[in-house]
């Protein structure tokens, strides 16, 4: 009996340091993709203002890199104005200047993306913690406010 205890005890501290460097690994991975701005944030569900959230469809990201942010995003809510010409009321657009500060914190990261070329687009505050899931909420001139779960993998993955 004492050795099947032994064994036990042993046999929980492997799983638990097992557990521990997988988690370590994966924190590490999210550390690296996020320090070298090359991501994507895919959007699982959408939280409107003062609405219910929606599961989304494939399809909807906000992609990240040094030179560019590219948003492939829906827009659910009360708008007070429109960008002239434009038939689609999802926030896309593709900004080249733009403010970028990353926060670091020991089990997340803030991102704070301010485009300055991006038609009523103020603010996206990206959180995303160390297992790769992420919020994102959008701050808009001229409509209410947004956010979005997701998932954040690496830009190698879309190609760019």
């Amino acid at each position: 009996m004492k050795q099947f205890r032994t064994l036990l005890f042993v046999v929980a501290n492997l799983v638990a340091a097992t557990t521990g460097n997988a988690q370590d690994n994966k924190t590490a991975h999210m550390k690296t993709i996020i320090e070298s701005q090359n991501y994507i944030f895919k959007a699982i569900t959408v939280y409107p203002q003062g609405g219910r959230s929606r599961h989304l469809d494939y399809g909807y990201d906000l992609i990240v890199t040094k030179e560019k942010v590219i948003s492939h995003l829906p827009y659910i809510g009360k708008s007070s104005s429109s960008h002239y010409g434009s038939g689609d009321e999802g926030i896309k657009f593709e900004s080249s200047k733009f403010d970028y500060k990353l926060e670091t914190t020991s089990k997340e990261w803030e991102i704070t993306i301010k485009p300055k070329d991006a038609f009523g687009i103020t603010k996206l505050v990206l959180t995303v913690f160390d297992n790769g899931s992420a919020k994102l909420r959008v701050t808009s001139t001229n409509r209410q406010g947004i956010s979005f779960d997701g998932n954040i993998v690496g830009g190698e993955q879309k190609g760019f």
